[in-house]
């Protein structure tokens, strides 16, 4: 894992990986299951109950499971955001020793970062890049950071690190025009409860013969 020159400094190739690994260990993939599909995400730790995920990832689950580095536990309820692609997931039990704090400034382009997540449902993957642009206005109303990260379905949720660490952004989408990564500022997250809607696990409608 190589770190390098970025906006603001440089950081070493050692420290970079270790920030990595933290984040790695803040990390889990989740489970989704609907009336009529089953699906996988990624998500991250932000308390030791509480996972960041995207909204299309858990809006229309009946129930949701998440699986850490210690095991697996069941969504007791999530809040899913009525304004952004986001939603947070109440966990049973906590999965992960390890939680990741979040950078509300707005990221600058030729950042440093790296993207951790279950792209295609297979095993954790991170991928690195720099930040090309933020997308609409600075600050919390930033609606998209632009990454070249490579990422693909399945990353959706993941955390977007910066250099120290902490999350600059969520994973949502692969731009297909441009092949690159769109995040959501971390700064959404920090106002989601303010503009959320909980759901709780739930049964299918009953067909009537």
């Amino acid at each position: 894992m190589q770190g390098g020159q970025l906006a603001g400094g440089q950081i070493s190739d050692s420290t970079w990986a270790g920030l990595i690994d933290h984040a790695r260990s803040a990390t889990v993939r989740v489970a989704t299951v609907g009336c009529s599909f089953t699906a996988t995400g990624s998500g991250f730790t932000i308390t030791p109950t509480e996972v960041v995920t995207n909204r299309h990832v858990a809006e229309r689950a009946v129930s949701i499971s998440v699986r850490g580095e210690t095991g697996t536990t069941r969504v007791t309820s999530w809040e899913i955001s009525t304004t952004d692609d986001l939603a947070v997931l109440d966990l049973d039990h906590p999965v992960n020793t390890a939680v990741l704090a979040l950078d509300t400034s707005t990221p600058i382009p030729g950042d440093l970062v790296a993207v951790v997540g279950f792209p295609l449902g297979g095993p954790m993957k991170v991928a690195r890049g720099r930040v090309l642009a933020v997308r609409g206005a600075s600050g919390p109303s930033a609606q998209r950071i632009e990454t070249s990260a490579d990422i693909l379905p399945g990353s959706s949720g993941g955390p977007v690190i910066g250099t120290d660490g902490r999350v600059r952004a969520v994973t949502v989408a692969l731009d297909l025009r441009s092949d690159t990564a769109l995040d959501i500022p971390a700064a959404r997250v920090a106002v989601l409860r303010s503009t959320s809607v909980l759901r709780r696990p739930s049964g299918c409608p009953t067909v009537q013969p």
